[in-house]
Protein backbone atom coordinates (compact mmCIF):
# COMPACT_ATOMS: atom_id res chain seq x y z
CA UNK A 1 0.00 0.00 0.00
CA UNK A 2 1.50 3.08 -1.24
CA UNK A 3 0.24 6.78 -0.80
CA UNK A 4 -1.85 8.11 1.87
CA UNK A 5 -5.30 8.91 -0.13
CA UNK A 6 -8.24 9.57 2.06
CA UNK A 7 -9.43 6.04 1.46
CA UNK A 8 -6.18 4.64 2.71
CA UNK A 9 -6.38 7.06 5.55
CA UNK A 10 -9.78 5.41 6.29
CA UNK A 11 -8.42 2.02 6.12
CA UNK A 12 -5.71 2.30 8.49
CA UNK A 13 -8.07 3.62 10.82
CA UNK A 14 -10.53 1.23 11.06
CA UNK A 15 -8.17 -1.30 11.12
CA UNK A 16 -6.33 0.25 14.29
CA UNK A 17 -9.44 -0.14 15.72
CA UNK A 18 -10.56 -3.41 14.96
CA UNK A 19 -6.94 -5.21 15.40
CA UNK A 20 -6.99 -3.36 18.77
CA UNK A 21 -10.54 -4.76 19.75
CA UNK A 22 -9.07 -8.15 18.57
CA UNK A 23 -5.54 -7.90 21.11
CA UNK A 24 -7.18 -6.31 23.48
CA UNK A 25 -9.47 -9.32 24.29
CA UNK A 26 -13.03 -7.79 22.90
CA UNK A 27 -13.64 -10.81 20.60
CA UNK A 28 -14.31 -10.61 16.45
CA UNK A 29 -16.81 -12.71 16.57
CA UNK A 30 -19.64 -10.14 17.32
CA UNK A 31 -17.82 -7.45 14.59
CA UNK A 32 -20.36 -7.87 11.83
CA UNK A 33 -18.14 -6.10 9.28
CA UNK A 34 -15.36 -3.68 9.26
CA UNK A 35 -16.25 -0.73 6.50
CA UNK A 36 -14.80 2.09 4.93
CA UNK A 37 -17.61 2.59 2.76
CA UNK A 38 -18.98 6.56 3.97
CA UNK A 39 -21.96 7.42 5.42
CA UNK A 40 -23.75 10.40 6.19
CA UNK A 41 -21.83 9.84 10.05
CA UNK A 42 -18.98 8.40 9.15
CA UNK A 43 -16.04 7.94 6.48
CA UNK A 44 -15.75 4.22 8.28
CA UNK A 45 -16.58 2.10 10.90
CA UNK A 46 -16.44 -1.01 13.00
CA UNK A 47 -20.01 -2.13 12.80
CA UNK A 48 -21.11 -4.81 15.95
CA UNK A 49 -23.68 -7.17 15.54
CA UNK A 50 -24.44 -6.76 19.55
CA UNK A 51 -22.63 -4.27 21.98
CA UNK A 52 -24.21 -3.01 24.97
CA UNK A 53 -20.62 -2.97 26.94
CA UNK A 54 -21.07 0.95 26.81
CA UNK A 55 -24.68 0.79 28.65
CA UNK A 56 -23.07 -1.96 30.87
CA UNK A 57 -19.68 0.29 32.05
CA UNK A 58 -22.10 3.45 32.21
CA UNK A 59 -24.85 2.06 34.55
CA UNK A 60 -22.70 0.45 37.38
CA UNK A 61 -24.01 -2.77 36.24
CA UNK A 62 -20.49 -4.51 37.29
CA UNK A 63 -18.25 -4.30 40.56
CA UNK A 64 -14.80 -1.56 40.09
CA UNK A 65 -13.79 -4.94 39.51
CA UNK A 66 -15.05 -6.05 36.78
CA UNK A 67 -15.72 -2.45 34.61
CA UNK A 68 -11.69 -1.68 34.79
CA UNK A 69 -10.81 -4.32 32.47
CA UNK A 70 -13.99 -3.19 30.61
CA UNK A 71 -13.95 0.30 30.43
CA UNK A 72 -10.04 0.37 29.92
CA UNK A 73 -9.98 -2.23 27.02
CA UNK A 74 -13.17 0.00 25.23
CA UNK A 75 -11.04 3.31 25.76
CA UNK A 76 -8.18 1.83 23.75
CA UNK A 77 -10.07 0.41 20.91
CA UNK A 78 -11.62 3.67 20.65
CA UNK A 79 -8.25 5.71 20.42
CA UNK A 80 -6.25 3.04 18.59
CA UNK A 81 -8.02 4.70 15.32
CA UNK A 82 -6.42 8.13 15.73
CA UNK A 83 -3.98 6.72 16.73
CA UNK A 84 -2.86 4.30 13.65
CA UNK A 85 -3.96 7.41 11.71
CA UNK A 86 -1.69 9.36 13.54
CA UNK A 87 1.07 6.67 13.24
CA UNK A 88 0.47 6.44 9.38
CA UNK A 89 0.66 10.32 9.02
CA UNK A 90 4.00 10.66 11.15
CA UNK A 91 2.04 13.10 13.49
CA UNK A 92 3.85 12.92 17.23
CA UNK A 93 0.89 11.87 19.42
CA UNK A 94 -2.43 11.92 20.04
CA UNK A 95 -4.44 14.39 21.80
CA UNK A 96 -3.28 14.89 25.29
CA UNK A 97 -6.57 15.25 28.53
CA UNK A 98 -5.69 19.06 28.60
CA UNK A 99 -6.23 19.49 25.17
CA UNK A 100 -9.09 17.00 24.89
CA UNK A 101 -10.55 18.78 28.16
CA UNK A 102 -10.74 22.42 26.78
CA UNK A 103 -11.30 21.24 23.14
CA UNK A 104 -15.00 21.66 22.11
CA UNK A 105 -17.08 19.03 21.43
CA UNK A 106 -18.34 20.03 17.97
CA UNK A 107 -14.27 20.44 16.77
CA UNK A 108 -13.93 16.38 18.26
CA UNK A 109 -13.77 13.19 16.04
CA UNK A 110 -16.29 11.02 17.45
CA UNK A 111 -14.14 8.45 17.90
CA UNK A 112 -12.52 11.11 21.05
CA UNK A 113 -15.93 11.91 21.91
CA UNK A 114 -16.59 7.89 22.61
CA UNK A 115 -13.55 8.15 24.74
CA UNK A 116 -14.20 11.09 26.90
CA UNK A 117 -17.35 9.22 28.16
CA UNK A 118 -15.71 6.29 28.71
CA UNK A 119 -12.98 8.25 30.67
CA UNK A 120 -16.03 9.52 33.05
CA UNK A 121 -17.48 6.59 33.55
CA UNK A 122 -13.87 4.82 34.80
CA UNK A 123 -12.26 7.96 36.95
CA UNK A 124 -12.31 7.07 40.56
CA UNK A 125 -11.32 9.76 43.53
CA UNK A 126 -7.85 7.69 43.56
CA UNK A 127 -7.62 8.06 39.92
CA UNK A 128 -8.16 11.01 37.91
CA UNK A 129 -9.57 11.07 34.61
CA UNK A 130 -6.41 12.76 33.15
CA UNK A 131 -3.90 10.38 34.33
CA UNK A 132 -6.72 7.51 33.04
CA UNK A 133 -6.78 9.11 29.69
CA UNK A 134 -2.75 9.89 29.12
CA UNK A 135 -1.86 6.63 30.33
CA UNK A 136 -4.63 4.88 27.71
CA UNK A 137 -2.82 7.23 24.72
CA UNK A 138 0.31 5.89 25.66
CA UNK A 139 -0.47 2.47 26.11
CA UNK A 140 -2.04 2.93 22.74
CA UNK A 141 0.46 3.58 20.96
CA UNK A 142 2.38 1.76 22.55
CA UNK A 143 0.19 -0.87 20.98
CA UNK A 144 0.62 -0.16 17.70
CA UNK A 145 4.44 0.41 17.67
CA UNK A 146 4.29 -3.49 18.15
CA UNK A 147 5.66 -5.33 14.60
CA UNK A 148 3.09 -7.62 14.78
CA UNK A 149 -0.21 -5.26 15.71
CA UNK A 150 1.40 -2.93 12.47
CA UNK A 151 1.32 -5.58 10.26
CA UNK A 152 -2.26 -7.21 11.07
CA UNK A 153 -3.55 -3.41 11.10
CA UNK A 154 -1.49 -2.89 7.62
CA UNK A 155 -3.53 -6.83 6.22
CA UNK A 156 -6.76 -5.34 7.24
CA UNK A 157 -5.91 -2.09 5.88
CA UNK A 158 -5.39 -4.04 2.43
CA UNK A 159 -8.28 -5.93 2.67
CA UNK A 160 -10.86 -2.70 3.15
CA UNK A 161 -9.24 -1.14 0.50
CA UNK A 162 -9.52 -4.24 -1.89
CA UNK A 163 -13.57 -4.75 -0.66
CA UNK A 164 -14.70 -1.41 0.76
CA UNK A 165 -16.40 -3.57 3.32
CA UNK A 166 -15.70 -6.76 5.28
CA UNK A 167 -18.08 -9.44 6.43
CA UNK A 168 -17.13 -10.04 10.32
CA UNK A 169 -17.34 -13.37 9.58
CA UNK A 170 -14.69 -13.32 6.38
CA UNK A 171 -11.99 -15.63 7.24
CA UNK A 172 -9.68 -13.38 5.30
CA UNK A 173 -10.31 -10.62 8.24
CA UNK A 174 -9.94 -13.65 11.10
CA UNK A 175 -6.74 -14.96 9.38
CA UNK A 176 -5.09 -11.72 9.69
CA UNK A 177 -5.75 -11.03 13.47
CA UNK A 178 -5.69 -14.90 14.73
CA UNK A 179 -2.08 -14.64 15.87
CA UNK A 180 -2.50 -11.40 18.35
CA UNK A 181 -5.78 -12.36 18.87
CA UNK A 182 -6.86 -11.88 22.79
CA UNK A 183 -2.98 -11.35 23.12
CA UNK A 184 -3.61 -8.83 26.14
CA UNK A 185 -4.76 -11.69 28.01
CA UNK A 186 -1.90 -13.60 27.86
CA UNK A 187 0.54 -10.90 28.60
CA UNK A 188 1.24 -9.93 32.02
CA UNK A 189 1.79 -6.22 31.11
CA UNK A 190 -0.98 -6.02 29.55
CA UNK A 191 -2.90 -7.75 32.26
CA UNK A 192 -1.61 -5.18 34.99
CA UNK A 193 -2.66 -2.28 32.21
CA UNK A 194 -6.24 -3.56 31.88
CA UNK A 195 -6.49 -4.62 35.98
CA UNK A 196 -7.30 -8.18 34.47
CA UNK A 197 -7.10 -9.97 37.57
Amino acid sequence: MNGKGEQHVTAIHEAGHYVARAFLGGGTSNVAAVTIVPTDTASGQVVLERCHDFQILSGGLLPARAAQPLGRRMLMEALAGPAAEARLNGDDALLAYADFFFCPDWALPRDYLDAGQIVECLAAPNESAAWIWDSATEWTEDLLSRPDIWAAIEAVASLLIADGTVDGDDDRLWQTVEPICDGALRDPTWRRRLRIQ
